[in-house]
């Protein structure tokens, strides 16, 4: 069976591209005023959601990033998907914001998936 996901290196970015422990940004409330320079940063997984042909064309002043992260930290923030039914509607694209995809590392294994979400709420 081919590789679902290949890991690659280099500058080159395409939508797709799943970046792990990547730092994110938590401006607080009072940036920009006097004395904030430093800003605090927490590590997550974020996946690029930025149309490829814009990446490579350079039509993309900024790039589109969405949290990715697995089932058990998913059920962490809303226990409603403790039960098979839920994480089945969720495969089947019945909840807006959130998009389910194969494991990189185990696609075989439906408990390994991530779940991409557009909405950044939770």
């Amino acid at each position: 069976m081919a590789a679902f996901f290949v890991q690659t290196s280099g500058g080159d970015l395409s939508q797709g591209d799943l970046l792990p422990d990547c730092p994110i940004p938590e401006f607080p409330a009072d940036f920009g005023g006097p004395g904030t320079t430093n800003v605090p940063f927490r590590v997550g997984d974020l996946i690029i959601v930025t149309q490829s042909c814009d990446l490579a064309n350079r039509k993309a002043p900024l790039i589109a990033l969405c949290p990715i992260f697995g089932i058990p930290a998913l059920i962490e923030v809303d226990d409603r998907f403790q039960k098979p039914k839920e994480l089945e509607n969720l495969r089947k694209g019945r909840y807006e914001g959130l998009y389910m995809l194969a494991s990189p590392d185990n696609p075989n294994n439906n408990l390994d998936a991530r779940i991409v979400d557009f909405l950044m709420a939770r």
